[in-house]
């Protein structure tokens, strides 16, 4: 564009693709060399190339001074956002969490107590996920009894079947299974925030 009222040959850049422009400067005479100038903003922390005909322009390099910026905007209904660039991704504290498994068992009206068949469909989904080496269990139709404070070994079976012999909840009403899932993830939740404190 012709940003003032010098007099000056026109120039047309278009957007062929998002990532791929063409710039042209007319007139343009036989054997003519012209200079023109292109004005490219992007944010601090990029490190964008530019590639013209066959060279590539690093616009910065990698070890650019300048800092690294976190970008935070707002999404209407749906919260805040964070950009991080990868070096500062990297200076964050990280928590590794183990895989475990949490077993919850319906004790809701119409179903039995059978130990037995229990513990080997646990023993089925144990051999499923190899990696998980502790467990939660549960009990649960309208009220929910946690039968482990904490987890248990999975290397031992016997310690899922005393668990299993120990519940008190008796057979009645019905599973809202959503309910439990719900409130064992916000206990999950508490009792990270409370060993991280």
């Amino acid at each position: 564009m012709i940003r003032d009222f010098t007099q000056r040959d026109p120039g047309i850049l278009t957007y062929k693709t998002p990532r791929e422009i063409d710039f042209h400067v007319y007139p343009f005479i036989s054997n003519e060399t012209r200079v023109a100038d292109i004005e490219f903003q992007f944010p601090r922390s990029y490190h964008p190339n530019i590639l013209i005909g066959d060279q590539t322009v690093a616009l910065h390099e990698k070890d650019d001074p300048l800092p690294s910026k976190i970008f935070i905007g707002r999404v209407p209904s749906q919260g805040t956002f964070v950009l991080l660039p990868g070096e500062k991704i990297a200076t964050l504290p990280k928590l590794h969490r183990r895989p475990y498994l949490h077993f919850i068992l319906d004790y809701s009206a119409g179903t039995s107590t059978d130990v037995d068949r229990y513990l080997a469909q646990m023993k089925s989904v144990i051999a499923r996920f190899p990696e998980a080496k502790n467990a939660k269990v549960t009990a649960a139709h309208f009220n929910i009894e946690e039968l482990t404070h904490g987890f248990i070994s999975l290397e031992n079976p016997e310690l899922l079947r005393a668990v299993l012999q120990e519940i008190f909840l008796t057979h009645r009403g019905a599973l809202d299974i959503g309910r439990v899932i719900k409130q064992e993830l916000i206990r999950d939740q508490q009792s990270l925030q409370d060993s991280s404190a």
